[in-house]
Order: C-alpha cells, then sequence, then structure tokens
C-alpha cells in the first residue's frame, strides 16, 4: 500500500525499494515500513514522515501536522492501520503486484 502510494506522489523519483531481505540481519524480522537514509534508518511513522516531508505537492505540510503527535502515539496509529489494511482498503492482497516497467527501475535487488 505505501509503495504503491509513494510511487504514484513521487514525482521526481527520490526513492527507491527494497525487499527486506537485502538489509542486514537486524532488519530481517521486522514487520514494518522502513527508510533507510545514508546511514540512518527509520522506522513505522517516523519513516512515512519523511516520506512526507520529501515528497513534493504539499506533503510537507501532512509531515508538519503529524509531528505534533508523540511517536509512540503515531506509531500505535501505524501499526493499528497496518493490521487492518485489508479492511480499510478493501482488497485481500495475497502476493505481490507486477510492477510496471516504467517503476522497475525504482527497485532494488541483491
Amino acid at each position: 500500500m505505501a509503495v504503491k502510494f509513494i510511487l504514484k506522489v513521487d514525482s521526481k523519483n527520490k526513492f527507491y525499494f527494497s525487499p527486506l531481505s537485502n538489509f542486514d540481519n537486524n532488519l530481517k524480522n521486522i514487520d514494518s515500513f522502513i527508510l533507510k537514509s545514508g546511514d540512518k534508518v527509520f522506522y513505522e511513522s517516523q519513516a512515512i514522515i519523511m516520506v512526507f516531508e520529501n515528497i513534493d505537492n504539499n506533503w510537507n505540510y501532512l509531515a508538519k501536522v503529524l509531528k505534533i503527535f508523540p511517536i509512540n502515539v503515531l506509531d500505535i496509529a501505524y501499526r493499528w492501520v497496518s493490521r487492518n489494511r485489508t479492511k480499510i482498503s478493501g482488497k485481500e492482497v495475497s502476493s505481490c503486484p507486477i510492477v510496471p516497467s516504467y517503476h522497475r527501475k525504482r527497485f532494488i535487488s541483491k
């Protein structure tokens, strides 16, 4: 869900995607949206805020609003949405979607 959204709104192709298996062993057992920027790693709501801060079309305003709330509250909300995403979207996903050819360069494999 997050990857599809970012692909849609990231008009300057700032973000690239990789499966967790490409990361070190410390990240493989984490079920979360993870953003790696340089040597820093962001998880859950912090990762989402970093994305909103770095994409165009005024999404940075949403990042500013989210920063008003304590990060632990945002993480609780993130986990709730994550657990209930099929109910929220109304779509059951059993496999990874096929990536269109024009987005394939945005996916990193080992």
